[in-house]
């Protein structure tokens, strides 16, 4: 395990770089790291507020098309509003066409008369922030785990998944990896202080 004291350099590109590489004509490097950040995080999105699997990772992806097609065209400007808003605002609106596209489906396969009031079935708009702002911070998260195994070697690492995580006793898990439940202990806080250290700076850049 690296020494605590020892600078962590960040190698998450930050939304900054990604944004300006948008703009620059067939840039299909930058335009994949902007999806692999972003998609997975609007796929569960979409999930979460009822979306089938394969209905979510198309409203995702149409989604990521639709932003980079406004910013693009100039129509997004950091000085008006966070990415993390305009980004949530354009998936909201993609989910909630794929919702009602389903509705209809089902309705279509049941020839009912009537069809249930979609709105019945949607979550308010407070619920919907909440629940993004939840995969946001997921998503922030998980990029912190992937800078901190930099910092730690592998067996403290998966110590801390299986402890932190899973929910192994730590004698389990100790038992499992051949080591001490106080190592295990130990691997748990060496490393939530260190992801407790980097979200603050995860987050300004994500």
């Amino acid at each position: 395990m690296s020494d605590s004291h020892e600078p962590t350099y960040m190698q998450t590109m930050t939304s900054t770089t990604l944004l300006e590489g948008l703009r620059v004509p067939n840039n299909q490097t930058i335009w994949n790291s902007f999806v692999e950040r972003y998609r997975p995080m609007i796929v569960s999105y979409g999930i979460r507020l009822g979306l089938g699997q394969t209905d979510a990772e198309d409203a995702a992806q149409q989604a990521l098309i639709a932003f980079c097609s406004a910013y693009t065209e100039g129509k997004y400007q950091r000085e008006q509003g966070r990415l993390r808003t305009w980004l949530f605002g354009i998936a909201k609106r993609q989910i909630l066409n794929y919702r009602r596209q389903g509705r209809r489906r089902e309705v279509q396969v049941a020839d009912s008369p009537s069809e249930t009031n979609f709105f019945d079935r949607r979550p308010d708009d407070d619920r919907m922030e909440q629940l993004w702002d939840e995969e946001w911070r997921n998503a922030v998260l998980k990029q912190c785990l992937q800078e901190v195994r930099r910092d730690f070697d592998a067996k403290s690492m998966e110590a801390f998944e299986l402890f932190a995580h899973q929910g192994w006793p730590a004698a389990k898990v100790a038992e499992h990896l051949q080591m001490t439940s106080n190592a295990v202990f130990i691997a748990k806080h060496r490393i939530m202080k260190r992801i407790r250290e980097l979200l603050p700076q995860m987050e300004e850049i994500w």
